[in-house]
This record gives structure tokens, sequence and C-alpha cells, in this order.
């Protein structure tokens, strides 16, 4: 037994019935749809650029010359018992070379001589040579 049901026009396409405001919602989907995709992009250019950069400051230490910065120097009076070994580790941890080195530091150079140290600032040096 076949059984027909009738649904009226409105109800089979309602599309027909409003075209002009079906068109006009397609239309600002299509709008919205576009502005999306523009953001998209923008933003992920922006992103990857920066990234870039972030990742770039990141591979060096961030903070290795803050302390050199706002730190006390450290102050070496006469009399003072130091150790030699001691003083030459300050001074490489300072930024400063030992003379002959390949590359002079910008911080300065300094040379062991016995008992003594003798210690060259540099042009980047707190203490700068007087011209």
């Amino acid at each position: 037994m076949a059984l027909k049901v009738r649904i009226p026009g409105a109800l089979r396409n309602p599309l027909k019935t409003s075209s002009w405001k079906s068109l006009l919602l397609r239309g600002a989907l299509a709008a919205a749809a576009v502005f999306a995709l523009i953001f998209v992009c923008v933003f992920g250019y922006f992103f990857v650029k920066y990234q870039r950069v972030v990742d770039d400051r990141m591979k060096s230490p961030l903070f290795a010359n803050t302390a050199k910065i706002y730190a006390a120097p450290r102050e070496v009076r006469p009399g003072q018992k130091l150790n030699i070994h001691l003083i030459e580790n300050e001074l490489r941890s300072a930024g400063y070379t030992t003379d002959g080195a390949t590359q002079a530091s910008p911080m300065g150079t300094f040379s062991e001589t016995g008992t003594s140290i003798v210690v060259r600032p540099g042009p980047q040096s707190y203490h700068e040579q007087d011209s």
C-alpha cells in the first residue's frame, strides 16, 4: 500500500519564498568567512615573525650581563690575603680575557706575573682607560 504525503511549497524549499533574505544571509556569511580568513592569515604571519624573534633571543643567556651592571665591585685592598686563581676566575666571569688570547675581550684583559695580576680595562669596562 503506497502512501502519498503532500508537502506545501513553502516547506519543501524555504529559500524560494524569501530569496532576498537568503541572499543577504549568504552574503553576510561569505563576508564573515573572508574576514575570518584574513584575520587568521595576518595573525599567523605576525605570530611566526615574532616567534622567531623570541626564539633567537632565548638562545643566548637572558640575564648574563645584569649582575655585572648592578653588582657592587669587588674590593681588593693592600694586605688582604687573596688567591691569584680566585682573582683570575672572577676576572674571567666578569668577561676579561688573558693577554695573548686569540680574541681580546671588549671588557678588558689581564695577565699574571708571578705573584701579581695586571688588569687592562677595555672600551666596554666600567673603569675605561683614560685617553
